[in-house]
């Protein structure tokens, strides 16, 4: 289990690394891409798209846990698989709020599920 989602981590950070000159322009958004394609990427077969959207999604709440460690209480049996489950089903819940930032639209899901303020 750890080894597939050190694979799915991996993965989609080498997708985003790789893919950044692609979603640089897609839309203008102050954030480094929207939530709408965001969605797109998560909801996407295409072989790497779960692989970034997982890589994308888990980025921001590490970055979150950083920035105020109390948020999730890392030990809390939080899974990468919720917190990605909690921000796609925030997107799909609020697609007039997609044109914004992903990062910003990941913070407030995560925010609001887990009340981390």
């Amino acid at each position: 289990m750890k080894k597939r989602l050190s694979k799915l981590i991996a993965t989609g950070l080498l997708t985003l690394t790789v893919a950044a000159p692609t979603f640089a322009n897609v839309d203008s958004s102050p954030g480094f891409l929207t939530g709408n394609k965001l969605i797109d990427e998560c909801t996407n077969t295409r072989q790497f798209a779960d692989g970034f959207c997982y890589g994308y999604i888990t980025g921001i709440v590490d970055a979150m846990n950083m920035e105020n460690p109390t948020c999730m209480k890392g030990g809390s049996g939080i899974s990468v698989r919720q917190v990605h489950d909690v921000a796609v089903q925030y997107l799909q819940s609020h697609p007039a709020d997609r044109n914004y930032s992903a990062d910003s639209l990941v913070r407030t899901a995560i925010n609001d599920a887990f009340s981390c303020r």
